[in-house]
């Protein structure tokens, strides 16, 4: 079942304009990307590593051998192609030709706070290109001030090692109570 999921998200990321994209007030794109972002925080849950990985992984193992199936993800565990495929839509959101929607960027904030850390520790070179992009964006001149400050916010975020101090927050987010 995680394998055909798998699958099927990659179809639609590489069918994105088509299916996601070709109308941006509709909030598909941020839709799937909360899917994924969901998803990927599932795979490495304790409820999945225990038994339902075991299960899933005794029938794919008899539907493998039954088909004789192979998949371009073989010996690839699953959240890495989740965390891989986030970071490639991140990608994809930040170099849009007009970075305006705050819904997309508010779901790329959230997306990036929850996998920051893991693609540092394991794809550094998309996190690169994503920083790069994420600079590049922020000094687009015609996004919106919403926009532009969650973007300087994520910028400050990976910086800050993913933990913003006190005095940030607090520029953030004026009505938090520390």
């Amino acid at each position: 079942f995680l394998e055909s999921l798998l699958n099927n998200c990659q179809e639609w990321y590489h069918e994105r304009d088509h299916l996601l994209r070709s109308d941006s007030k509709s909030g598909r794109w941020a839709a799937f990307m909360s899917f994924l972002n969901e998803m990927y925080g599932l795979v490495g849950s304790p409820v999945h590593t225990g038994l339902a990985t075991n299960l899933a992984a005794i029938i794919l193992q008899l539907k493998r051998k039954q088909l004789q199936l192979l998949t371009k993800y073989e010996g690839i565990p699953p959240k890495l192609v989740l965390l891989s495929l986030l970071a490639e839509c991140c990608t994809v959101t930040l170099t849009a030709p007009a970075l305006t929607s705050v819904n997309e960027v508010e779901c790329l904030f959230l997306v990036l706070t929850h996998i920051g850390r893991d693609l540092m520790a394991e794809t550094p070179g998309q996190m690169t290109l994503i920083l790069s992009c994420l600079r590049e964006a922020f000094l687009m001149a015609d996004a919106p001030q919403q926009v532009r400050k969650t973007l300087l916010q994520l910028i400050e975020l990976q910086a800050a090692g993913w933990q913003l101090p006190a005095e940030s927050v607090m520029y953030y987010y004026p009505g938090a109570k520390m």
